[in-house]
């Protein structure tokens, strides 16, 4: 499994042109994130399971 935080665009406005936009560019900069994973079950509904992971 490969997680990403942030995509960039593949080319420009056609298939032969490999730019992508400068406002799409995303720079080389150090960023840290972080995602949780649960199980799920089919006794519990996602909306619950949400729920019940959020901060009290």
């Amino acid at each position: 499994v490969h997680l990403d935080h942030k995509h960039m665009g593949v080319g420009g406005d056609d298939s032969w042109s490999p730019c992508v936009h400068e406002k799409y560019l995303i720079p080389p900069v150090p960023c840290t994130f972080s995602m949780r994973f649960c199980l799920i079950s089919s006794s519990k509904s996602c909306f619950d399971i949400y729920r019940s992971m959020l901060p009290k």
